[in-house]
């Protein structure tokens, strides 16, 4: 039976363990997912071109609402430029994060501070460029500061007034109140009855919010000043103990209880030093959590006596630390205080100073020499320090901005004439879509009669997400109709005609504009009121004003198209042609007979078709057929001209000659005539030879081909969003409340100015070529039928329309922008990309299938698994059975 049971429990373990298995991987798509989700939420996004101008505009903020006064409100932040100059680019220095549903933005250092934390290493080398990395400078600057009262040191480092009063006019207050202040502050003084005096400075700035806050803190420890001072010196000469070694005890000891430091440097000069020494020993024999190092400038070192042997046990922990890397001490070698006592073990010589013992032996030039008392761009220790120029527009306090005191709206008034329809009054809120996250606008206009002139009031409802609300105001005024009072002239801008201007000028006074307008009367005055726009060459619109007989007025615009003059080259005057008929051989003609028989009066030789071009003549060339067999009319004999003066052939023929002509085929053949001289090139061809014609032909062809290449090219998209004509905000509406969905096709309507350029080309073609992208990055969209252009015509609704297909992957806010075929902004706004319905069916369904297979695979397992359980135990209960009839069997025959 016992076998039974360990058989039973066996198949038992095997069954468990085999379900555990199964249901571990059924559940595992659902914590996979989870754990994805935990790790993606607060994922950092590097900064894109929409979120940079959010950042300006307050729209994303910091988490605590604080805002960094160099970026709010501030020119947008190309993510792709390096605008400090630290070899980061702007994307790599700012980051977004989403928490809990709303997007906040992050430091890994600041894009417009080349060194973030002040400590004189560039963002890029630094390891952690938000937090200070302590170096002997800082140390020697501490050093000499706690000299000071407390009152001047807290001057000193008030980065928010100028440091007027300079003690002693010592250059290093100066160095100290340039590159301190910023970014360290007081956070304790010490003043104990022993004559222990020191101040713990902390790296700290609220309103620097890109550097780490509380991250290191410094004691520097004053040396010998007071009488009290001068008898510490006189025990630590003789071996023993001071009292102010047990002030500093205290102090660590308190700073380990409650926490008060984290990373905590301690310097000190003389007396200081030696303390700063016995703050580290205790520290570290006390087991302090906080991590800790000491600086000391021409410090004794410990010794003890008869009477305190313990503290030669302290000195010799105390050189373990320096050796370890815990300490630094630096010395002078004609220091005669410390002489008698001597140095810490293993302080570096500075050699021989002007000041001896004193502290600002650590400040004259010989010190740039010494590593660590310059940093980066942090030089001169005997100046007056490094001045970060970019801090001078911060703010000296944290600034916090909800989400009602961070948007600004910018509203336009609302003008129109008795009985014109009033439109859309949210409409005329500029930077709507700047409105902070989670907000909305309602329009909450109460009902105008148009029909009567005078001004009233639009209202904005604008509910933020904490549901505190704000009304915005839009003024609307209705003009009386000057045509109700006297009869106006009806005057127009003929149509397709643009007044030519040059660039960066403006039209005169005196122009006369009535070849531009259809229907002016006689006797109006036009004047210019608005000036066309001409930094850019092309089609711009302008203004202006008609002013009629009877004293009434009408504004018309009209087009300008913007072009720039190339001033011509003056042209010089071309050469005598010598005609061909001139031209003598320049080779010898064989001397006639004295008495030549008379030539008869050449006949003119009819124009043939000129043969084939041949190429230049060389000495000698062997006979060669007629290229070109094409037959030409047989022309009447031409008699040989007289011999004319010989000219020589040049000694260097130029290069490429043009084609000759051939001899006329019914003179008999020269000797001459077979070479024939070269004509100048400056000699004319009237008759071009027919190849030239083909080439000319196919070259003209070659260029209208690349021309088409060239219209059909896809125009660039401005590089960001940031590049967007503000001005063109808001002429386009996608779908309902500018929602559109990813993997479909979705309609987007125009709404721009039937003066533009672009509607007035639309209102003549009815139909027009553009191309859609879609931002942060630019990405190109697509037609429903698949071509890289959408198609704008006309909707049954009267406005211009368009249809574009937006890739699946995007989801969120982004920006749409319609350009024409060369290149020019139309129309864009921001809209908001949603997953289609059918994109989310067929997603679920995918992942519902997914998990349905495991689910019954697991249920197919669990079955194999029952049925392997009950064949195990009925294979048990069998044997079970065939040994108890065998044991009964052999029971009974022992009986027998």
């Amino acid at each position: 039976m016992r076998k039974l049971a360990n058989t039973i429990r066996y198949a038992s373990t095997i069954a468990i363990t085999f379900g555990l298995i199964i249901s571990a991987f059924t559940g595992l798509p659902k914590y996979t997912n989870a754990a994805y989700a935990s790790e993606t939420q607060n994922a950092h996004t590097p900064l894109t071109a929409k979120t940079a101008h959010d950042i300006s505009t307050g729209r994303i903020r910091l988490e605590n609402n604080q805002i960094d006064s160099l970026l709010y409100h501030k020119p947008e932040l190309d993510p792709n430029v390096d605008s400090d100059g630290d070899g980061l680019k702007n994307s790599e220095e700012l980051y977004t994060y989403v928490k809990n549903g709303r997007t906040y933005y992050g430091y890994n250092s600041h894009p417009l501070i080349k060194d973030s934390d002040g400590d004189g290493i560039d963002d890029k080398t630094d390891t952690n460029p938000r937090r200070w990395d302590i170096s002997p400078r800082d140390m020697a600057l501490f050093m000499e500061l706690v000299y000071r009262k407390d009152d001047y040191v807290k001057k000193v480092l008030d980065y928010s007034k100028p440091l007027t009063k300079i003690h002693k006019n010592r250059n290093e207050y100066k160095l100290m109140h340039n590159e301190l202040a910023p970014f360290w502050k007081v956070k304790e003084t010490y003043h104990f009855g022993s004559g222990f005096d020191a101040i713990l400075f902390e790296n700290v700035n609220p309103a620097y919010p890109f550097i780490e806050q509380n991250g290191v803190q410094v004691l520097a420890i004053r040396g010998t000043e007071s009488k009290s001072d001068i008898w510490n010196d006189v025990l630590l000469g003789t071996g023993s103990n001071p009292g102010q070694a047990a002030d500093i005890d205290k102090l660590i000891d308190t700073y380990r209880q409650n926490n008060t430091v984290s990373n905590l440097y301690v310097t000190g000069h003389s007396l200081g030093g030696y303390l700063a020494q016995r703050a580290l020993i205790r520290a570290k024999s006390s087991g302090a959590s906080f991590k800790i190092k000491a600086y000391t400038f021409n410090a004794p070192k410990i010794k003890g006596n008869l009477f305190n042997k313990w503290l030669w046990e302290t000195s010799d922990f105390g050189d373990k630390l320096t050796e370890e890397g815990y300490a630094v001490h630096y010395k002078v070698d004609n220091d005669k205080v410390i002489g008698p006592i001597g140095n810490f073990k293993g302080a570096i010589s500075v050699g021989r100073s002007g000041e001896g013992h004193g502290s600002r032996s650590y400040f004259e030039p010989r010190m740039n020499d010494f590593e660590g008392f310059t940093v980066g761009e942090r030089k001169d220790i005997s100046g007056i320090g490094r001045k970060i120029t970019a801090l001078d527009g911060l703010v000296n306090e944290p600034v916090i901005k909800t989400d009602e005191q961070s948007f600004e709206p910018k509203i336009k008034n609302i003008d129109i004439f008795e009985n014109d329809t009033l439109p859309k009054v949210t409409d005329y809120l500029l930077n709507a879509s700047d409105i902070p996250q989670g907000s909305t606008i309602t329009d909450i206009t109460d009902k105008i009669d148009t029909s009567k002139s005078g001004k009233y009031q639009g209202k904005i409802l604008l509910t933020f997400a904490n549901n505190k609300f704000k009304i915005l105001i839009v003024p609307i005024t209705v003009h009386k109709r000057l045509a109700d009072i006297m009869q106006i002239p009806t005057v127009t801008a003929i149509e397709n005609k643009e007044i030519k201007i040059e660039k960066d000028s403006s039209i005169p006074s005196n122009f006369d504009f009535t070849p531009y307008l259809s229907t002016l009367p006689d006797e109006s005055k036009v004047s210019v009121i608005e000036q066309p726009k001409t930094e850019n060459i092309g089609i711009t619109t302008f203004t202006v004003e008609i002013t009629f007989k009877n004293g009434s007025k009408r504004r018309v615009k009209l087009n300008a198209h913007v072009v720039k003059t190339i001033k011509a080259e003056v042209l010089q005057p071309a050469k005598k042609i010598i005609a061909w008929t001139e031209l003598t051989p320049s080779t010898p003609i064989k001397k006639k007979p004295e008495n030549p028989t008379p030539s008869p009066k050449p006949v003119p030789t009819p124009v043939v078709p000129a043969p084939s071009p041949q190429p230049a003549p060389q000495p000698d060339p062997a006979p060669s057929p007629e290229p070109n067999p094409t037959p030409v009319p047989k022309p009447e004999p031409v008699p040989v001209p007289t011999p004319q003066p010989e000219i020589p052939e040049p000694a260097h023929p130029e290069p490429d000659p043009k084609p000759q002509p051939q001899p006329n085929p019914t003179v008999p053949s020269t000797p001459e005539q077979e070479n024939p001289v070269t004509p100048k090139q400056n000699s004319q061809n009237h008759e071009q030879p027919a190849e030239h014609n083909d080439t000319s032909e196919h070259n003209d062809q070659e260029h209208q081909s690349e021309e088409h290449k060239k219209s059909t090219k896809t125009p660039s998209a401005p590089i960001s969003s940031a590049d967007l004509n503000r001005e063109l905000a808001n002429t386009l509406k996608a779908g309902e409340n500018n929602i559109v969905y990813a993997g479909k096709n979705n309609e987007i309507t125009l709404y721009l100015n039937t003066t533009s350029e672009f509607m007035q080309k639309l209102k003549r073609e009815k139909v027009l070529k553009a191309y859609a992208y879609i931002y942060s990055d630019p990405r190109l969209l697509y037609s429903p039928t698949g071509t890289a252009y959408v198609t704008v015509y006309y909707h049954e609704n009267s406005k211009p329309t368009f249809k574009a297909s937006i890739p699946e992957e995007y989801v969120g806010n982004h920006t749409i922008v319609l350009i024409d075929e060369n290149g020019k902004q139309v129309a864009w706004n921001n809209v908001l990309v949603k997953q289609s319905n059918s994109f989310e069916y067929s997603e679920n369904k995918r992942q519902n299938s997914v998990n349905d297979t495991l689910a019954k695979t697991g249920n197919n397992i669990l079955t194999i698994i029952l049925i392997f359980t009950l064949i195990v135990s009925l294979h048990i209960t069998i044997e079970t059975i065939k040994n108890t009839k065998r044991f009964g069997t052999k029971k009974r025959t022992r009986r027998n």
